[in-house]
């Protein structure tokens, strides 16, 4: 019992932990990041090279490169340079990926409602399909019991007449 019981509890445990771990957002193919401290934005994958701007602690850029020798090519409002890798994390907003992620659960359960409808209609079909077939089979098979049931009279009928005229 206890076996059963550990390994969800393992498995909870390391997603958990997986999930802690700050992912970077990528938008287009670019990577989304934040400043973990005041950052120096350099001309050149060089700290000799002029520096282009300083953002503040926390400031969200766009990585257009991916990371090369310890510096990403970055891109913030009209400023393009390099900013060295680590002074820069993986820039998560989680009020707006709560907010995607709502809308897509939203938009899979009326996708799920809609499914179930159109289950439930294709079924009604089907069955409706299936009642119409059999009623139609009865139909045939009452017509072509009624037309013989008409020749067998016929030729009774026929020989009850032969033999009556046989008689006068």
């Amino acid at each position: 019992m206890k076996m059963r019981i550990r390994y969800p509890v393992l498995f909870l445990t390391l997603l958990f932990i997986f999930m802690s771990v700050p992912m970077p957002v990528r938008a287009n193919g670019q990577m989304l990041l934040e400043t973990q401290k005041k950052v120096q934005i350099y001309e050149e994958q060089d700290t000799g090279s002029a520096v282009v701007a300083v953002l503040e602690k926390g400031t969200p850029l766009i990585c257009t490169e991916s990371e090369e020798e310890g510096w990403y090519r970055i891109t913030y409002q009209d400023i393009e340079g390099y900013a060295r890798a680590d002074a820069l994390d993986a820039y998560v907003e989680s009020e707006q990926l709560d907010e995607e992620f709502d809308s897509v659960a939203e938009d899979n359960e009326l996708r799920m409602e809609n499914l179930e409808a159109l289950a439930k209609q294709e079924k009604s079909k089907r069955l409706w399909g299936g009642i119409m077939i059999g009623l139609i089979v009865v139909m045939v098979a009452g017509m072509f019991a009624s037309g013989l049931y008409a020749v067998k009279n016929n030729r009774k009928n026929k020989g009850a007449t032969s033999e009556h005229e046989g008689e006068g």
